[in-house]
């Protein structure tokens, strides 16, 4: 997390998508169960998106798919839906 903090604060888009992927950084971090790295990603500061998008599953779905609860409890308290 310390490093995605600090990436973050040089300047790195948090909307910019991984490689060839449709997974953005906190789509990554929730399908990962990266918890520390999704809180930074879902500060304020940042925020990342957590709602739908048309081309790629929402975090939400991710985590929930990989069995992460903490990263789900973590999104829906900041107010992802399932769409």
């Amino acid at each position: 997390p310390a490093i995605v903090e600090l990436l973050l604060e040089r300047g790195a888009d948090i909307h910019q998508r991984l490689g060839t992927s449709d997974f953005y950084p906190i789509s990554q971090a929730a399908a990962c169960g990266s918890v520390n790295s999704l809180r930074v990603l879902l500060n304020p500061k940042y925020r990342g998106n957590i709602h739908c998008t048309n081309r790629s599953p929402t975090p939400l779905y991710l985590a929930a798919k990989a069995g992460h609860t903490a990263c789900v409890q973590i999104l829906l308290a900041h107010g992802a839906n399932p769409c």
